[in-house]
């Protein structure tokens, strides 16, 4: 018994010793499992940063709060700023208001800018938008706004903005639709007096012809009249690139105008050996505004085409439906169809499909570059669907209220 209470002190000791030991064991290992963890997070955070601050685009996060988190040394130079300065103040409370922000400002609110275009948007998706910002300094930007998710939720975190300088891009394409236009100008003049003087023979006004001369005559002439449509087309492209193409919106009945166009385009069907024929809704359609001048190009291009590609025997329905709140119209033939790999392209300049051109050499690629920013200058949509071989459906609407502006879209708002 006395031996026990000697020694219970002592393994009284060596317990709470043991078990100091084992809690600084169990500190230590902790402190270096937080210590392990701090450096990944650090060196993970510090290779993201590395990652950010390389791309050529500028980039910056908004998170939910509204605040700017990340910021790239690409947009420090695009916009101007410093990150020191920017990080951690509210888009709204503080960046909107300070003019040191001007040009930060404009990118994040794309309707303080000096014009700005949607170029794409799509509901909680990307947003693309073409600024133009004339202060401090004239830049053109393109903004794409991508929405952030916590991984595998539809937990909206935030959004990306990447931010890239196109202003010398921009500038070439003024240097390019400016020597365009000049050059059209300096062709219109010429190839009007040689359609003069084309014509005056064609109708004898200075003496008889033969047959033969009269062929090669015409030939001539209908050349020349394809120059100047060509020189027409150019004229316009480069308006539209300008921003010059401007409209004249005018309140008239759909109907009668569709059928007028139909109508002067049937003799042209006919000589091609196509069908052409004109599907009215069933419903009345009250008088809407548009452009008839503009419009009128759109759908005699269309028309056009499906005649030019389809081959004799072939068929071409011009279809008008009516939504609620627009008018939408189907042009579908039985022609030779679009390739599949090539639907992509089929509104951008110049663009003509591979087998098209082997079967009609003549054209400028335009007309459907042209009709898509008519039919978006009417607040419309134009699109098209078609099958090698099966031939080809182009759409087109236009809206029945008289909002005729250009499309504008919104900047992101807030997240909610």
């Amino acid at each position: 018994m006395q031996i026990l209470l000697t020694i219970a002190p002592l393994i009284l000791g060596a317990a709470i010793i043991f078990s100091g030991i084992l809690f600084l064991v169990f500190l230590l290992l902790f402190f270096r499992s937080v210590n392990k963890r701090e450096r990944v997070i650090k060196t993970e955070r510090d290779f993201f940063e590395n990652l950010i601050d390389s791309l050529e685009d500028g980039a910056i996060f908004i998170n939910r709060e509204n605040k700017m988190t990340v910021i790239n040394k690409t947009s420090e130079s695009l916009l101007e700023i410093q990150r020191a300065d920017t990080l951690g103040l509210d888009i709204e409370a503080e960046i909107l208001e300070r003019e040191k922000f001007r040009t930060l400002r404009q990118v994040l609110t794309p309707a303080l800018a000096s014009s700005f275009r949607i170029l794409s948007k799509s509901e909680d998706r990307e947003e693309i938008v073409e600024i133009l910002i004339k202060e401090p300094r004239e830049k053109t930007f393109l903004v794409t706004s991508l929405p952030i998710y916590a991984a595998g939720t539809a937990d909206r975190i935030g959004y990306l903005k990447i931010i890239r300088d196109i202003s010398r891009e921009k500038a070439l394409e003024r240097v390019r639709s400016e020597f365009i236009t000049i050059a059209a100008h300096q062709l219109r003049t010429p190839l009007a007096a040689i359609k003069w003087s084309l014509k005056m023979l064609l109708d004898e006004d200075l003496g008889g012809i033969s047959g033969e001369q009269k062929d090669i005559l015409q030939k001539g002439y209908d050349s020349n009249d394809r120059m100047i449509q060509l020189v027409s087309e150019l004229l316009d492209a480069a308006r539209i690139e300008e921003g010059r193409f401007g409209y004249e919106f005018i309140e008239t009945d759909f109907i009668s105008f569709m059928e007028d166009v139909v109508n002067n385009l049937k003799k042209q069907a006919e000589e091609a050996g196509v069908k052409l024929f004109l599907r009215k809704p069933k419903e009345s359609i009250r008088p809407i505004k548009f452009d008839p001048n503009k419009l009128r190009l759109v759908v005699e291009n269309l028309i056009d085409n499906a005649i030019r590609y389809t081959l004799s025997g072939g068929q071409i329905d011009v279809m008008i439906e009516k939504d609620p709140s627009f008018i939408k119209v189907k042009i579908e033939d039985t022609g030779v169809g679009i390739p599949a790999h090539q639907l992509s392209r089929l509104f951008t300049k110049f663009f003509r499909g591979e087998n098209v051109m082997r079967l009609q050499t003549e054209g400028s690629g335009l007309g459907l570059f042209i009709s898509k920013n008519i039919i978006e200058g009417h607040n419309g949509e134009i699109w098209a669907e078609s099958q090698e071989g099966k031939g080809s459906s182009f759409y087109f609407t236009i809206p029945i209220e008289s909002q005729m502006t250009s499309k504008k879209g919104v900047s992101f708002g807030k997240i909610v």
